[in-house]
Protein backbone atom coordinates (compact mmCIF):
# COMPACT_ATOMS: atom_id res chain seq x y z
CA UNK A 1 0.00 0.00 0.00
CA UNK A 2 2.80 2.39 0.92
CA UNK A 3 4.62 1.64 -2.31
CA UNK A 4 1.51 2.27 -4.38
CA UNK A 5 0.89 5.61 -2.69
CA UNK A 6 4.46 6.74 -3.25
CA UNK A 7 4.49 5.65 -6.86
CA UNK A 8 1.26 7.54 -7.49
CA UNK A 9 2.80 10.67 -5.98
CA UNK A 10 6.15 10.31 -7.65
CA UNK A 11 5.17 9.02 -11.06
CA UNK A 12 1.66 10.35 -11.58
CA UNK A 13 2.53 11.54 -15.10
CA UNK A 14 3.77 8.12 -16.25
CA UNK A 15 1.48 5.79 -18.09
CA UNK A 16 1.77 2.13 -18.92
CA UNK A 17 1.02 2.63 -22.64
CA UNK A 18 4.11 1.14 -24.28
CA UNK A 19 6.44 3.10 -22.00
CA UNK A 20 9.23 1.21 -20.29
CA UNK A 21 11.48 1.75 -17.31
CA UNK A 22 14.58 2.48 -19.34
CA UNK A 23 17.09 2.77 -16.49
CA UNK A 24 19.45 0.32 -14.91
CA UNK A 25 17.92 -1.35 -11.83
CA UNK A 26 20.84 -0.06 -9.74
CA UNK A 27 19.27 3.42 -9.86
CA UNK A 28 16.37 2.12 -7.79
CA UNK A 29 18.42 0.70 -4.90
CA UNK A 30 18.81 2.77 -1.76
CA UNK A 31 16.73 5.16 0.28
CA UNK A 32 14.33 7.57 -1.43
CA UNK A 33 12.83 10.49 0.45
CA UNK A 34 9.78 12.45 -0.62
CA UNK A 35 10.48 16.10 -1.38
CA UNK A 36 6.96 17.28 -2.16
CA UNK A 37 3.46 16.00 -1.59
CA UNK A 38 0.10 16.99 -3.07
CA UNK A 39 -2.06 17.43 0.00
CA UNK A 40 -5.49 19.03 0.32
CA UNK A 41 -5.30 20.62 -3.13
CA UNK A 42 -1.78 22.03 -3.09
CA UNK A 43 1.86 21.00 -3.46
CA UNK A 44 3.79 21.19 -0.19
CA UNK A 45 7.58 21.41 0.08
CA UNK A 46 8.54 18.78 2.66
CA UNK A 47 11.84 20.53 3.41
CA UNK A 48 9.80 23.29 5.09
CA UNK A 49 9.71 22.67 8.85
CA UNK A 50 5.93 23.26 8.88
CA UNK A 51 5.36 20.08 6.84
CA UNK A 52 7.79 17.68 8.52
CA UNK A 53 4.87 15.61 9.81
CA UNK A 54 4.05 14.75 6.17
CA UNK A 55 7.54 13.44 5.31
CA UNK A 56 8.07 9.89 4.08
CA UNK A 57 10.81 7.61 2.75
CA UNK A 58 11.21 4.21 1.17
CA UNK A 59 14.27 1.98 0.83
CA UNK A 60 14.63 -0.49 -2.06
CA UNK A 61 17.05 -3.35 -1.46
CA UNK A 62 18.85 -5.44 -4.06
CA UNK A 63 17.19 -8.62 -2.76
CA UNK A 64 13.74 -7.41 -3.91
CA UNK A 65 12.52 -6.14 -0.53
CA UNK A 66 11.50 -2.64 0.48
CA UNK A 67 10.81 -0.74 3.69
CA UNK A 68 8.91 2.51 3.99
CA UNK A 69 8.02 4.86 6.80
CA UNK A 70 6.48 8.25 7.40
CA UNK A 71 3.19 9.96 6.61
CA UNK A 72 1.77 6.94 4.77
CA UNK A 73 2.65 4.56 7.60
CA UNK A 74 5.39 2.03 8.21
CA UNK A 75 5.61 -1.13 6.19
CA UNK A 76 7.72 -3.56 4.22
CA UNK A 77 7.33 -6.10 1.49
CA UNK A 78 8.69 -7.23 -1.82
CA UNK A 79 8.79 -5.58 -5.23
CA UNK A 80 9.51 -6.57 -8.81
CA UNK A 81 10.98 -4.12 -11.29
CA UNK A 82 9.88 -4.59 -14.89
CA UNK A 83 11.88 -3.30 -17.85
CA UNK A 84 15.61 -2.80 -18.35
CA UNK A 85 17.49 -4.48 -15.52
Amino acid sequence: MLLCAILVLSFSSCSNDEETFDYSIEFLYGKWEGTEIYYKGEWLDLSNWMYQKLSFSISFNEDGTYYGEGFFGTGYGTYKAVGKT
